[in-house]
């Protein structure tokens, strides 16, 4: 069995955009929003069957109407270093992961892999075991004498247990509070028009900090009454996201409502249903009305 099998698009999708949200959400690229914002770019074009490159990147990540040279050496810097975070990623907090996100070089577009974890730990493990290591000598009389006790240990262990309780009792109401509609929709102001793709920017009245709360930017379609998952916002006081407003057979003039659901669900990106599961306990922040403009 090899240790990775490319994944079959759109067929898995669903299990590629859990991957971005994963991804994106680790403490690697948290840090580093140009990168999260060009991954996620990425992905879900070619998740779409729209393979990206470096106009389409320069267009609709930098937001230009048109291609620069300039931007050349920009996105493609960005890019190296997105394919080093990733490498990253799946060297640490990835490592057992069992769908993988790889952006080759020479290309913009990213590769999907299934992954085999237990293989994977198996590789990692017979790397550590070289064949020319020796055997440790016994430990020393001295050695021994210096190892720790049974009761050393216990005591060690109830001052632990007895300080992560303490902890615990002061954290856990922070932690296990309700979520609370503390963002607006700073940009597109409401009642304006927007394009197929445009930037969406929030601002946050008070952060959720130590608590399960998690921030997703929605799109409503006023007619249809569906609710569509843009991906979930960075942190910060004023994130913002790039959102889409219909497909290429939307008209023009469709009416569309924007909005943030703050949950403690994780929500994969696409369409969801508002009487599922992970709306429970799910709040609204004030929705703006955007129109779709001419082409």
């Amino acid at each position: 069995m090899k240790m990775s099998d490319e994944i079959e698009i759109p067929r898995d999708a669903v299990e590629v955009r859990e991957e971005l949200e994963k991804v994106l959400d680790s403490d690697l690229f948290l840090t580093k929003p140009m990168q999260s914002k060009i991954l996620r770019y990425l992905v879900t074009c070619t998740v779409a069957g729209d393979w990206p490159n470096e106009k389409k990147v320069a267009r609709e990540v930098y937001e230009e109407n048109g291609f620069k040279p300039e931007y050349v050496s920009k996105i493609r810097t960005t890019a190296s270093e997105i394919r080093k975070t990733l490498s990253s990623y799946y060297m640490t907090l990835g490592m057992m992961d069992s769908v993988g996100i790889n952006l080759p070089k020479g290309t913009y577009v990213p590769v999907f892999t299934r992954r085999h974890p237990i293989l994977l730990k198996a590789e990692l493990l017979s790397e550590t075991q070289t064949p020319g290591s020796t055997v440790p000598s016994p430990l020393s009389h001295t050695e021994l004498a210096r190892r720790p006790t049974l009761r050393d240990v216990v005591r060690i262990a109830s001052w632990v247990a007895g300080g992560g309780i303490v902890v615990a009792c002061i954290l856990w109401p922070v932690y296990n509070r309700k979520c609370v509609p503390s963002n607006a929709i700073a940009e597109p102001m409401d009642r304006s028009t927007v394009r197929h793709r445009a930037t969406v920017q929030v601002t946050r009245a008070s952060e959720q900090s130590f608590c399960r709360c998690k921030d997703y930017l929605v799109v409503e379609a006023r007619d249809l009454g569906a609710w569509f998952v843009q991906g979930r916002l960075l942190d910060g006081p004023e994130p913002s996201i790039t959102a889409t407003f219909g497909d290429s057979n939307t008209s023009p003039g469709t009416v569309f409502s924007v909005f943030v659901l703050t949950t403690k669900a994780d929500l994969p990106v696409g369409p969801v249903s508002q009487v599922s599961a992970e709306m429970t306990g799910a709040v609204q922040s004030k929705a703006i009305q955007v129109t779709l403009e001419k082409p």
